[in-house]
């Protein structure tokens, strides 16, 4: 009765036995499943446990290492695991992102580490859980990216050390420019009042013209640069009268085909006075050219149509229209409306269509009722 009895008994153990025994068997394959790093370790800093992924990194087999120090394990990195244990005991809390080195027989590797207190039933600290993952590779990548993060702070220094120093030559250059400026303008002054000395009778008409040809190349949208040059050469054009008798300049009454010849070489007067100064723009040849014509019958070179500069075009409407509007020795002022009237009959034959489109425009704006009484074209366009 008594043997009957004991026989299920003994059997319930076996099997619970064999359960308990196969359970630990599955814990034991998912224990060296997981890829991460999984070791305990007592508070006396051994090992009593680790999987395969943390045997497989230090590179020695997990009988070699479960019941071993950590400083026999990982010489080199005992003292750090000790004084991290130390912090995990002492402290009671878990430490989480450790980042560590180790020397392994296939290298320096990177582990990130979590440490995990571990407590009995009783709340007594009875070991250290950790769970490592290899990062040797992201590690790697990181440093590489901080590398090239280094690279591009000090290209981004480097650059910016080039830009301070491009905005200060600038500024320098900008500073430069604008001395030049004002030392061609005081020359071109200088010069303009040299020739008006010679010729009063054309005072104020090398400015006047300089003051329209502006006026109509802002009309034409022309950019700032080329209305500057319009504006220099318009101020100096008719320099080469120096060059001609102060006599056939004043003189009264009917001009002789000797002086007229004489006159007609101004241009070339001009041209050869200033062809030597460095200008930013083309102005000798402008004044060179400043009294020839689209269809050819001007002078000196009796050029044609595109030979003669846009900006020399809008000179010659410019004087034109001046030099009509204004008393000469030889004859009296002709006046504003005969003046447009001139450059309208000869529109697209003498004068340039557009030039002369945009001379009507602005002479008309600044002057409506055609009453020229010698103050300047413009006001607004200085």
């Amino acid at each position: 009765m008594c043997f009957i009895h004991e026989l299920p008994d003994c059997g319930r153990r076996c099997n619970t036995l064999d359960v308990m025994q196969e359970s630990l068997r599955e814990a034991d394959i998912i224990f060296n499943s997981i890829p991460a790093l999984i070791f305990y370790r007592d508070t006396g800093n051994c090992y009593l446990r680790v999987n395969d992924a943390f045997s497989e990194l230090v590179g020695m087999p997990r009988e070699e290492i479960e019941g071993r120090n950590a400083r026999d394990i990982l010489p080199g990195h005992a003292r750090l695991y000790w004084k991290q244990d130390r912090d995990v005991i002492e402290t009671g809390s878990a430490k989480r992102n450790i980042i560590e080195p180790i020397e392994t027989d296939s290298g320096l590797k990177w582990i990130r580490i979590d440490m995990i207190p571990c407590r009995d039933g009783s709340g007594r600290l009875m070991g250290i859980i950790g769970f490592a993952v290899d990062i040797t590779e992201q590690k790697s990548l990181q440093d590489e990216l901080e590398r090239h993060h280094a690279k591009l702070r000090e290209m981004n220094e480097i650059l910016r050390r080039e830009i301070n120093l491009r905005e200060s030559l600038h500024e320098q250059l900008q500073r430069n420019i604008d001395e030049m400026q004002q030392t061609m303008e005081g020359i071109i002054t200088v010069i303009a009042t040299t020739v008006e000395k010679r010729d009063p009778y054309t005072a104020g008409h090398q400015r006047r013209v300089a003051e329209l040809a502006y006026a109509i190349a802002e009309e034409m949208n022309l950019a700032d640069d080329r209305k500057n040059g319009i504006c220099m050469a318009g101020n100096i054009h008719d320099i080469g009268k120096i060059s001609i008798p102060a006599e056939i300049l004043s003189k009264p009454g009917e001009i002789s085909e000797i002086e007229l010849s004489i006159i007609k070489e101004h241009p070339r007067a001009g041209y050869d006075i200033v062809r030597n100064i460095d200008f930013p723009w083309p102005i000798a040849e402008m004044i060179y050219q400043h009294h020839e014509y689209l269809n050819g019958t001007g002078y000196p070179r009796g050029l044609r149509r595109d030979e003669i500069f846009l900006e020399t075009r809008i000179l010659t409407v410019a004087d034109v229209v001046d030099a009509m509007s204004s008393h000469r020795p030889y004859r009296a002022a002709l006046g504003t409306a005969f003046a447009l009237d001139e450059i309208n009959r000869n529109r697209g034959v003498l004068y340039d269509p557009d030039v002369v489109d945009a001379c009507n425009t602005v002479v008309r704006r600044n002057n409506p009722q055609l009453n020229w009484e010698g103050n300047g074209w413009i006001q607004d366009y200085r």
